[in-house]
């Protein structure tokens, strides 16, 4: 039991390859039901989303204003955590079984491509957007998946130590390979994606002197007035709405009071059913903006 191994472990260190080798192989068929399990039940279920279709049927009977029949479609938010650690697990158990029990292989590449078909599907007209890490969410995603590796590596050591093959041998350099990679990778791209370029930054600098400084100016400006400029572009864009009332935006080129009095009517139309998307829809001055719905 796992109970035991843990025990074994704290009185010997040493074994715990060993310790491994021995107890997770016995556990083979209940990780292959498990990653059918998630195959069939979890992908199927994200797919119908019963509870918010459960959400929006019950809507239709209670709901009276515009937004709370737009809060009643709402599919909720995404918690990308619990996505990734469920997901994280099943790579864990094909890396590890991959030497220990090979059959469970087609399970996982299965598993894998199900996830993406759904998450894709999911991400793209489901699901509202958030948050935008810029790409710094890549970096965390690695450094599981190489920790998964190496503890797959270290299991397959303990295997091949307890049957004394001399593949023990050729395996025990992997993990600190495993580990410089890592560190050399997330080194290397890491403070890239986290700070603007230098070329970039240049580039700022002379677009900001040439539009914002004027002739006039003996100094520049404060340097609190460049900060905006080395942000990463990703995260400077707002993230897209596909629902119809988020899609409002205020138009740069007239009054706030004038802006909030069109958008009170153009909604009002439309509760009223007697105006159309299409109406709402204005090439030059647009309330709902058409390319990002």
């Amino acid at each position: 039991s796992v109970l035991q191994v843990l025990t074994q472990a704290q009185q010997d260190i040493s074994h715990i390859p060993q310790l491994l080798a021995r107890a997770i192989p016995s556990a083979s068929t209940f990780f292959i039901n498990f990653t059918i399990m998630r195959i069939c039940l979890t992908q199927t279920m994200e797919l119908i989303n019963l509870g918010a279709v459960c959400f929006y049927i019950m809507g239709k009977f209670q709901t009276q204003s515009p937004r709370e029949v737009d809060e009643s479609k709402n599919p909720g938010r995404l918690m990308y955590g619990d996505i990734l650690s469920r997901t994280l697990l099943v790579f864990l158990i094909g890396a590890t079984y991959a030497v220990l029990a090979p059959l469970i292989l087609p399970f996982i590449t299965l598993f894998f491509a199900a996830s993406l078909f759904v998450w894709k599907y999911q991400l793209s007209y489901v699901y509202i957007s958030e948050m935008d890490t810029g790409g710094l969410f890549w970096f965390v995603c690695f450094r599981r998946i190489m920790f998964s590796t190496i503890f797959a590596q270290v299991t397959a050591f303990g295997l091949f130590s307890l049957k004394g093959s001399l593949l023990s041998i050729v395996m025990v350099p992997l993990p600190f390979i495993t580990m410089w990679v890592t560190g050399s990778l997330t080194s290397k791209y890491e403070r890239k994606a986290t700070y603007l370029s230098l070329d970039e930054a240049i580039r700022a600098d002379i677009i900001v002197r040439a539009n914002e400084i004027s002739p006039q100016e003996e100094s520049p400006p404060a340097l609190e007035e460049f900060a905006p400029m080395y942000l990463q572009p990703l995260l400077m864009i707002p993230p897209l709405f596909p629902r119809l009332t988020e899609q409002f935006r205020t138009d740069n080129k007239k009054s706030p009071e004038d802006e909030t009095r069109r958008e009170a009517e153009v909604l009002s139309d439309l509760a009223d059913n007697e105006g159309t998307i299409d109406e709402a829809v204005d090439e030059n001055s647009p309330l709902l903006r058409a390319g990002e719905a």
